[in-house]
C-alpha cells in the first residue's frame, strides 16, 4: 500500500513538474516571439527612418543644385553686354579671337563665368550636386560650352604654362569631364529607349 502511495505521489510530482516546465516553455516562447516582433518592428522603423533621411538629403542636394545653377544664370545675365550666347559657336569664335589671352575685363568676366561651371561640375563629381538635375536643365549648355570654348581654354593653358602657373594643365578639366559624362548618359538613355522600342510587340 505504501508502495502504491509512493508511486502515486511520484507520478503526481512528475506531472506537476511537467506542467510547470510546459508553462515555462510557453512563457519563454511567447517572450521570444514578442522579442522577435519587437526586433522586426524596430528594424522596420530604422529602415523607414534611414529612408526618410536619404530622401531629405536627396531633396536638399537637388535644391542646392538648382540654387547654384541660378547663380550661373545671374552671372550670365550680368555679362550679357559682351558675353555671347553659350550655344552660338560662330559668335563665341569671334569673341575669343577678339579677347585673346592677356588679362583684361572680358577675359576676367569669361573666366569668372567658366569658374562657376567648374565648381558646378566638381560638385557633381563629389555628389554635392545632383547630376540628374544638371542633366535635366543644362546638358546641352554644358556640352556646347565645353566644345565651343575648348580651343580658347587650351590656349589659356598654354598661356598660363608659359608663365609657370601651377595647375594650368587642369584648367576647366571638370567641365570637360562633366560634358563627357552627360554625353555618355544621354547615349545610354537613347540606347535604352531604342531597346525598349524594338522589344515591344507589334
Amino acid at each position: 500500500m505504501n508502495m502504491l502511495m509512493s508511486d502515486w505521489v511520484t507520478a503526481v510530482i512528475s506531472f506537476l513538474g511537467l506542467a510547470v516546465n510546459s508553462a515555462l516553455l510557453v512563457m519563454v516562447y511567447r517572450q521570444l516571439t514578442g522579442l522577435g516582433n519587437q526586433v522586426e518592428i524596430g528594424r522596420a522603423q530604422n529602415e523607414a527612418g534611414l529612408r526618410a533621411v536619404e530622401l531629405d538629403h536627396q531633396r536638399r542636394r537637388r535644391q542646392a543644385t538648382i540654387d547654384f545653377y541660378a547663380i550661373t544664370v545671374e552671372k550670365r545675365s550680368s555679362l550679357g553686354s559682351f558675353l555671347p550666347y553659350d550655344r552660338d559657336r560662330a559668335s563665341i569664335d569671334v569673341f575669343v579671337d577678339q579677347i585673346g589671352q592677356e588679362h583684361n575685363e572680358k577675359v576676367r568676366g569669361l573666366m569668372e563665368y567658366l569658374d562657376l561651371f567648374e565648381i558646378l561640375a566638381t560638385g557633381v563629381r563629389l555628389d554635392v550636386f545632383d547630376i540628374e538635375v544638371v542633366e535635366g536643365i543644362a546638358t546641352s549648355q554644358i556640352r556646347d560650352m565645353a566644345n565651343f570654348y575648348r580651343p580658347w581654354i587650351m590656349e589659356r593653358r598654354d598661356f598660363l604654362r608659359d608663365r609657370t602657373t601651377a595647375g594650368s594643365d587642369e584648367l576647366y578639366c571638370e567641365i570637360f569631364e562633366l560634358a563627357d559624362r552627360l554625353t555618355a548618359r544621354g547615349e545610354e538613355y537613347s540606347r535604352s529607349v531604342e531597346s525598349r522600342r524594338t522589344a515591344a510587340p507589334n
